[in-house]
Formats: structure tokens, C-alpha cells, sequence
């Protein structure tokens, strides 16, 4: 897909840090496969404040409620790093892993191709 507005507006556009971390909470939480429920019990956070934060809800989260959210997500692999205009997702093969099986029930690994 080609978003023309995208490409034309975003060096006149300032990226909020409520935007990126809506985005990158609910995209990771989504390749997972997890609940909004499931990642704040595991966060040891409530549902309603996780359901703010991927809304974008005016009042701003602290920020070591981003920080155990982030944690939970390193924790299984997941490298990320934030700029001030970007963020950067990398998936290690643990990550990938836990983020397969999630999508498909199960994740054959390359050596049981092998037989």
C-alpha cells in the first residue's frame, strides 16, 4: 500500500510519545497473541490503564508502567528502541519463536525439517 499523505506530511508532523507507545504496546501485544488482560496481568498492571495507554487516553502514563510494559516484551526477546521520530522493533529468534507459535499453535523448528 502507498499512504501519499504519509510520505508528504510526516516531516511536518511531530510524533507524540502517547502515539508511540499505543502503537508499539498494541502491535507487540498483537504478534504475541496476548489479551489486553493477559499483558496487564503479566505486567502487573490493570486492564483499564494498558486500554488507556493503547487509546492514546489524554492522561499520560507513568513512566515505569511503560517500563514494566517494555520489560515484558524484552523479556521474551524482543529488542526495542525508541527515537524521537521512530521506533525500532527487532524480533530475536526466541521472539519469533514465542510470536509463531502464538499464530499458528505450533512452531516446527529447522532441525525437525531435516528427517
Amino acid at each position: 500500500m502507498h499512504y501519499s499523505w504519509a510520505t508528504s506530511q510526516a516531516k511536518s508532523v511531530r510524533v507524540s510519545n502517547s502515539v508511540k507507545m499505543a502503537v508499539l504496546v498494541r502491535a507487540l501485544r498483537n504478534a504475541f497473541g496476548m489479551s489486553q488482560g493477559y499483558l496487564a496481568q503479566v505486567a502487573g498492571l490493570s486492564r483499564p490503564t494498558l486500554n488507556r495507554i493503547e487509546t492514546m487516553d489524554k492522561r499520560s502514563p507513568r513512566a515505569d508502567t511503560l517500563e514494566d510494559l517494555l520489560h515484558v516484551f524484552r523479556s521474551m526477546g524482543v529488542e526495542i528502541t525508541l527515537y524521537d521520530e521512530e521506533i525500532n522493533i527487532r524480533f530475536t529468534q526466541p521472539a519469533l519463536l514465542a510470536a509463531g507459535s502464538s499464530l499458528e499453535g505450533n512452531v516446527v523448528s529447522e532441525t525437525d525439517n531435516r528427517e
